[in-house]
């Protein structure tokens, strides 16, 4: 293999594909790769060192990417970093599982949620994710949309990205163990669905309302590519 040590961590927008993204490197990756995956979400800082191959995922790792690197190399590791994004309008109308029915994510909070429930609230809001993940734009990046559509294209971008070797597809996933630890996050274990991909349609008074409060959300979909411009919300 290319690094005797090496740490892949997966962050990036909160509901943005994350566990689902980790399911399928962790039921898809060759034995050959030697790499220990985790039974549930791991905070990088939390198992740097722990094996001297290994994956894990958490999405706000994105606000300590400088400091998982430093704790790495310490320890003679190599980090390599795996970004999630997601249609802004998407991840302000998830509606988690756990969530009692109410949206996961606002441009100003986050919603915490486990296997119990409701948790409480965490600080980082979409915007805060948003002008984060700006200072990595030249980080590896995974789109959920395009994990739905075209898994087979980023497992091969990431067979190159990170050098990781696979022993079966992406879109399978399901058919495979995946461990309970990691069902909840992703509503269950299911087939991928395609026909969500805009579902945040269906909740046009949710859009307006956030995108009136930060208008930095449609600078957000036209920077990553989702909007040209901001005649969209017209059509709601």
């Amino acid at each position: 293999m290319k690094n005797n040590n090496l740490h892949i961590v997966i962050c990036g927008f909160p509901r943005s594909g994350s566990t689902l993204l980790y399911n399928m490197i962790l039921t898809s990756a060759s034995p050959e790769n030697n790499l220990h995956f985790y039974g549930g979400e791991k905070r990088a800082l939390s198992v740097v060192g722990e094996h001297p191959r290994q994956v894990s995922k958490f999405p706000s790792d994105l606000f300590h990417i400088p400091t998982i690197r430093q704790q790495a190399e310490k320890q003679g590791i190599e980090t390599r970093f795996l970004l999630t994004i997601r249609d802004p309008r998407s991840v302000i109308t998830s509606v988690h599982a756990n969530s009692e029915g109410k949206y996961k994510i606002g441009w100003d909070y986050a919603l915490g949620t486990n296997k119990n429930g409701l948790s409480g609230s965490k600080t980082e809001g979409l915007l805060e994710y948003i002008q984060e993940l700006k200072k990595y734009s030249k980080l590896p990046g995974v789109k959920y949309e395009d994990l739905l559509i075209y898994p087979d294209i980023v497992q091969e971008f990431i067979k190159s990205e990170i050098d990781i070797k696979f022993k079966s597809d992406f879109e399978t996933f399901h058919t495979r163990d995946i461990p309970k630890g990691l069902h909840y996050q992703m509503n269950g274990v299911r087939p991928i669905d395609k026909t969500r991909i805009d579902g945040w349609k269906d909740h046009p008074e949710r859009i307006k309302q956030q995108f009136n409060q930060c208008p930095a959300l449609f600078d957000a979909l036209i920077e990553f590519g989702y909007e040209k411009d901001r005649e969209w919300i017209k059509n709601l």
